[in-house]
């Protein structure tokens, strides 16, 4: 029993070496053609990353290892290592009018809409090469993949309708109208619900779908200016709506379709994301150089953080929080036992070696 308790400590040595690092947020600066990283666990910008002009449309794939953002006018896609804070790649896109970019949660598929020239790019992340087009309706915006993956929904801004992408073919399967002018689409958790807001309000602020039929079920009527961008806690009880005209960011309950709070934030706020603990939102404000920290718990401004000129972010520009080791040096570790040790889990009777390596007593064979 006391060579059981001296085995446990040296595995809870091991593993404390490693620690839930906080994740980053990435948010471009237009007019500097910079990246600043904001570090969430302090709310200070911690790097700022050259990636030429007109930085627009961010997402961080699932891993938090790659941050991909748009490059307006120049038709590129910048693809950052966040290990290094530097360009890793870029690729080259069919048109130059690329914005909002959105990852697949599997990191495979990235998702870049062209706004002037109505086309969807699809972008093998292993190979960072465009290996698709997709045509949806009149300039597409606002993109979101399912969680299975199977179904990519596009805004599509002047033509009032949603286009419903089947992934594995590249096409379109389905186009829901909501009317007025779509801007941004996301998802709830579960996949069940897909949000659209109206960037007209004209009369909804937010178009609810059910994504079993891909069928208009409400509209939410916020009561606010030029609605642009979206996020969603991760239990799908509270969406976030920026008012780019209005200065405030619209907190509605999901069960209710209601709005229940109207945070003032910076001027011409355009986007939003949530930490994935769901506890902190970042509101980037175009108009004041600026992103807006808010509690979510009491809807309020806990601070403000200046960044470059002109910021843009849309999409989900706030990574995963990661496990990450305190120290990059793996701790030697030499563990020295006498025959007939109980080892967890599985309760065999084993030897352990000097190299760490274990023998199952009664066959011999590794364990």
């Amino acid at each position: 029993m006391r060579k059981h308790i001296l085995l446990s400590a040296v595995v809870s040595l091991i593993l404390s070496s490693n620690a839930l690092a906080a994740p980053f947020a990435y948010i471009g600066s237009y007019w500097d053609g910079t990246i600043s990283v904001i570090d969430t666990a302090t709310n200070t910008v911690t790097a700022t990353i050259p990636t030429g002009p007109y930085p627009y449309g961010v997402a961080v794939n699932p891993s938090g290892t790659r941050v991909y953002v748009t490059k307006d006018y120049y038709g590129q896609l910048s693809v950052i290592d966040t290990a290094t804070n530097t360009v890793a790649s870029t690729i080259p896109l069919p048109y130059t009018n690329p914005l909002f970019v959105a990852v697949n949660h599997a990191g495979t598929r990235v998702y870049v809409s062209d706004f002037l020239n109505s086309a969807i790019s699809v972008i093998d992340t292993a190979t960072n090469t465009v290996i698709a087009e997709v045509r949806p309706g009149e300039h597409p915006f606002g993109l979101v993949v399912n969680p299975a993956g199977t179904k990519l929904y596009a805004a599509n801004n002047a033509s009032g309708t949603v286009s419903v992408i089947d992934t594995a073919s590249n096409t379109v399967v389905n186009t829901i109208t909501v009317g007025g002018s779509p801007n941004d689409v996301i998802m709830s958790p579960d996949g069940s619900r897909l949000y659209v807001s109206d960037g007209c309000g004209c009369p909804y602020a937010v178009h609810v779908i059910d994504t079993a039929t891909d069928s208009p079920l409400a509209g939410i009527e916020a009561g606010t200016l030029s609605p642009l961008s979206m996020a969603i806690n991760p239990t799908g009880t509270r969406i976030y709506l920026t008012n780019f005209s209005g200065e405030t960011l619209s907190v509605i309950d999901t069960a209710t379709n209601a709005l229940i709070a109207a945070i003032p934030v910076g001027v011409n706020p355009d986007s939003v994301a949530m930490n994935p603990g769901g506890t902190l939102l970042y509101v980037v404000n175009s108009g004041s150089d600026t992103v807006s920290v808010i509690d979510a718990a009491t809807n309020t401004v806990t601070g403000t953080i200046p960044v470059g000129r002109y910021p843009h972010a849309f999409g989900n520009f706030v990574g995963p929080a990661t496990i990450s080791p305190t120290d990059t040096t793996p701790p030697t570790v030499t563990v020295s036992a006498s025959p007939n040790v109980l080892w967890p889990p599985n309760n065999k009777m084993v030897d352990v070696k000097i190299d760490g390596s274990a023998t199952d007593d009664q066959s011999g064979i590794a364990s």
